[in-house]
């Protein structure tokens, strides 16, 4: 399979390796199609302590009522959570359930209202937390954010929850530059009234996830003084312009070998950036690239969607 954006020989690398690691003989017995099904799941999972506190990774609210649970699910409690994501030029929901194994919930925890992110609600039960995600339908998000191929078993797909990992990449979470109109990106670098809230002098924080797509003026050019931006070292930049309005990149170690390795200038690029600030003077962006690809999120996605629907073929469980 041609390889279509950098990340593309990881990720095929990851669900290749998850298929073998799942090809095994299959038990008949209730407890061995049990532990089949446990090493074919995609959990994600960290050891715990006996009665370890656990708190919320994704606010949501704890469901009382659900379907079935696969046999092995035991001591589970079953959040309903949503995501907002960006696709096809479209705000999305996705709404799907995230299921904790190995926990028991606290004593007098109100389950009437949903949970916000890190209040503690459980404590273990097992000498490792698992969780996963589900959903009845395919999820364009929950496939978006996982490394790992899904899997369907009795009417459900169970996804690896990618979303709660820091080394995921949530192509979804950026919203392309388009969706910013000229007129509010100019606002932003130009010296207004002090008397408006948003103005300030020299530079303001904007803060914004976006995805530019640009023809690659050029490689990345080494920096004088490397730096870290919120602990994360700073190697190389360039500057992209976007309607006139410049932008200044800042990129990780390895990423200029890569663009160099994949990339020739004049070569069609998106760019998938964390807009931290604007300066006035020179007015200006700053951004910081978490990702670049050679084709587009929608196209990354869609193609991870073909694969677990051919892969899906002929071996549904019913």
């Amino acid at each position: 399979m041609k390889k279509l954006y950098r990340a593309a020989g990881i990720l095929l690398s990851a669900l290749l390796l998850f298929s073998c690691a799942t090809t095994k003989k299959t038990g008949t017995s209730a407890a061995d199609q049990a532990a089949n099904l446990d090493d074919e799941l995609p959990f994600v999972s960290k050891p715990c302590v006996d009665n370890e506190t656990i708190n919320v990774y994704q606010s949501g609210k704890i469901l009382q009522k659900y379907d079935a649970l696969p046999a092995s699910f035991t001591d589970a409690v079953v959040f309903e959570c949503q995501s907002e994501y960006y696709y096809k030029n479209q705000t999305n929901t996705s709404v799907y359930e995230l299921i904790y194994l190995g926990v028991e919930l606290l004593d007098n925890l109100n389950i009437s209202e949903p949970l916000e992110q890190n209040t503690p609600f459980a404590k273990s039960s097992a000498e490792k937390l698992r969780l996963i995600c589900r959903t009845k339908n395919l999820d364009t998000y929950l496939v978006s954010t996982s490394t790992a191929i899904p899997k369907k078993y009795k009417g459900y797909y169970y996804y690896m929850p990618g979303m709660l990992l820091n080394t995921t990449m949530k192509y979804l979470d950026f919203a392309s530059i388009e969706e910013f109109s000229y007129e509010w990106l100019y606002h932003h670098t130009v010296e207004e009234d002090p008397a408006d809230p948003d103005w300030a002098p020299g530079a303001s924080s904007v803060r914004w996830n976006a995805y530019i797509k640009t023809a690659l003026p050029s490689y990345p050019q080494l920096l004088e003084k490397p730096f870290s931006y919120s602990g994360v070292p700073m190697e190389s930049s360039t500057v992209i312009e976007y309607k006139g309005i410049p932008f200044e990149f800042y990129f990780q170690p390895g990423f200029k070998q890569y663009l160099e390795d994949e990339c020739k200038p004049g070569d069609q690029v998106y760019f998938y950036v964390f807009v931290d600030s604007c300066n006035y003077f020179s007015k200006s962006y700053t951004a910081y690239v978490r990702d670049f690809s050679t084709v587009s999120p929608e196209e990354i996605i869609e193609e991870r969607i073909k694969m677990i629907k051919e892969r899906e073929s002929g071996k549904d469980a019913k």
